[in-house]
């Protein structure tokens, strides 16, 4: 039984890398021949038994952040620079190491933690390296998804550019540690192609045994947003909620009966809150907590539209939500459409609405809403052959087909 050692960041809710749970889930599951470890940074070392299978082989390493500004940037300057945290991951797998071979580090990354670490790992102990590539920094406009870490201190958009050169100039270098990459888009392949290095595409899926349709009737028509806002997205929300204000007032819909679920970040509330106050909507609004892992499908499968917000300036997003809602079969509602590869891949799974002007989210939500008046719920009509080529399951194959290919060379 050979073994693979994955390094990665958080694993749970809030911030979560499902992926790498996933994977870690399915080789323990089923005979691939590969027996995995994890570290990874957990905010509950309770979680480990909540959300794997074999928790005995899960570590825990707490990345500890301060609410206190000036202590937060001390900790954040020190990390990018001499990376405490990433050689504190490292001392843990080298004592892993010392009563057991690995075969193989695969190394998951949002931006570049913990990419210091894997390479370091990989140089001591002569085993080869693949990186695993969800986010990048060049994917967003203007990087937008680091500026909120610096607004407080009214740099924004200056100390983010900066930040952004920084950890590219590092993830640059760290790159040639690697034999092989694994990323998210087609985007985001040919942009890895420059390295040099083999790139293989691996969609972020979802669990088939988690996430699938079931009939669950809601007596309010229900809209559900999940994950964070940025600059661009917020932008693309005003066309959202001044269509469906639009349509209270025809009285195309019924005030009474609809209501919007924000699963966000609390510190983006403030921003919701505006803006549905200026269309009339607050009504309709709900702030919801972060829920369970076990309770997510149930929220997915009890709404009647599932959105997601993003945009032309945004490359290669096709997070994990999207395959999720496509799983439990939801009418998916993409504003605004990225006119790229998250677009034909809503229209290959048939899963909903990639819209390109307010008309057709107009008629979108219209259509949706006088199913739910009819029978009490919603559903797209999936093509489940497509649908099936994007388990959790079938990315198992897929990063072990990898794995055996550079073992064996």
């Amino acid at each position: 039984m050979k073994k693979v050692l994955i390094l990665t960041d958080s694993v749970s809710p809030p911030l979560n890398a499902p992926r790498m749970r996933n994977l870690y889930n399915n080789l323990c599951k089923k005979d691939y021949g590969w027996q995995p470890f994890l570290i990874a940074d957990f905010a509950d070392n309770a979680q480990i038994y909540t959300l794997f299978e074999k928790p005995e082989n899960v570590y825990q390493l707490k990345i500890s952040s301060s609410k206190n500004v000036i202590i937060w940037l001390f900790q954040f300057f020190v990390n990018l620079f001499f990376k405490p945290t990433e050689r504190k991951m490292l001392k843990k797998a080298l004592q892993l190491s010392e009563n057991r071979h690995f075969d193989l580090i695969l190394c998951s990354v949002s931006n570049i933690f913990p990419m210091y670490a894997a390479a370091k790992l990989s140089e001591k102990l002569n085993i080869p390296l693949v990186f695993d590539f969800r986010d990048i920094n060049e994917q967003w406009a203007q990087q937008e998804f680091n500026t909120h870490s610096f607004n407080f201190l009214g740099l924004g958009k200056p100390a983010n550019k900066i930040y952004g050169k920084l950890i590219v100039f590092q993830r640059n270098r760290l790159i040639n540690s690697a034999v092989h990459i694994t990323t998210v888009s087609r985007w985001h392949t040919d942009f890895f192609q420059k390295f040099g290095k083999k790139v293989s595409l691996i969609y972020n899926g979802f669990d088939q045994t988690e996430f699938f349709p079931q009939v669950i009737k809601n007596h309010k028509f229900t809209i559900v947003y999940a994950g964070r806002l940025s600059a661009s997205r917020v932008e693309n929300l005003h066309t959202f909620f001044k269509t469906l204000n639009s349509m209270i007032n025809s009285r195309q819909i019924d005030a009474e009966k609809i209501e919007i679920q924000w699963y966000i970040p609390e510190n983006e509330y403030v921003a919701i809150d505006t803006m549905t106050e200026k269309y009339a909507l607050k009504h309709c609004n709900r702030h919801c907590a972060v829920v369970a892992n076990n309770e997510i499908a149930n929220v997915l499968n009890s709404s009647s539209i599932l959105l997601i917000l993003t945009s032309k300036t945004s490359k290669g997003v096709l997070t994990t939500k999207f395959f999720e809602y496509a799983g439990v079969e939801k009418p998916v509602l993409c504003i605004m459409s990225d006119e790229g590869e998250l677009e034909r891949t809503i229209y290959e799974t048939n899963a909903g609405l990639s819209a390109r002007n307010q008309r057709e989210i107009r008629d979108f939500i219209m259509a949706q809403y006088q199913i739910w008046q009819n029978q009490g719920y919603t559903q797209a009509p999936v093509n489940k052959e497509v649908k099936a080529r994007f388990s959790r399951q079938q990315q198992a194959k897929q990063f072990v087909d990898i794995f055996n290919k550079i073992v064996k060379q």
